[in-house]
């Protein structure tokens, strides 16, 4: 039998001596670590594989989205219950809403008039804060000038930042229940119009821009 590789001798080599042949242990260590190269070679293959598709998949994803994004109509995000924090394009105009309440605040304003603060706010007055909720002790629509508050309410900041609503695009929050209620909210060049949806009686809605504002 025919055995391939490098042999070494072990014992004598004198006459009527037996003589033992073994492979080499630098040879089958060599043939081990050539293993284990081309292994690292195909593992590095399959890496670079995975790499190469995540690439491709989050780059379908993005360009979806802009496409989705760029061939919507007029309406924005619309969703269930569902929460918005948005701002005007200028970002003078900030907001947060849901379905059955809507925060809106001015970075910078011109108005006339502003109310003053109330003798029981001992926090933050922001005279330029619109509130729109559903009353729930009532069940009417009510609007609030005005807003006394110790956190950001809806301010756009880093660590909770805002989508922009483009002009002509709105939003809506709804719930379905035995009839469908919530609030609308328009974005356009003379400001930011939310309304209510829905049976509920009291305001319809208001509308809040740098030059002042309107309940209606």
């Amino acid at each position: 039998m025919v055995i391939e590789g490098s042999w070494q001798l072990q014992g004598s080599t004198g006459h009527g001596s037996c003589v033992t042949l073994w492979p080499s242990r630098r040879d089958a260590l060599h043939r081990v670590m050539r293993h284990a190269r081309a292994y690292m070679v195909r593992l590095r293959a399959v890496r670079d594989l995975l790499l190469v598709a995540s690439i491709v998949v989050a780059l379908f994803t993005v360009f979806g989205a802009d496409r989705r994004a760029g061939s919507a109509s007029a309406a924005a995000p619309e969703a269930t219950g569902k929460a918005f924090h948005f701002e005007s394009p200028s970002g003078n105009i900030q907001c947060r809403m849901d379905a059955a309440s809507v925060d809106c605040l001015l970075v910078t304003n011109s108005w006339r008039r502003l109310k003053t603060r109330p003798a029981n706010c001992d926090v933050d007055w922001i005279p330029t804060d619109m509130g729109m909720f559903l009353d729930p002790r009532t069940g009417r629509w009510k609007v609030e000038v005005g807003g006394c508050r110790g956190d950001v309410g809806p301010l756009c900041y880093k660590a909770d930042p805002c989508f922009v609503l483009r002009y002509g695009r709105f939003l809506r929050s709804v719930i379905f229940g035995t009839h469908q209620r919530g609030i609308r909210c328009t974005s356009a060049s003379n400001g930011i119009t939310c309304t209510k949806i829905g049976r509920e009686p009291g305001v319809r809605g208001f509308r809040i821009a740098r030059e002042g504002y309107v309940v209606f």
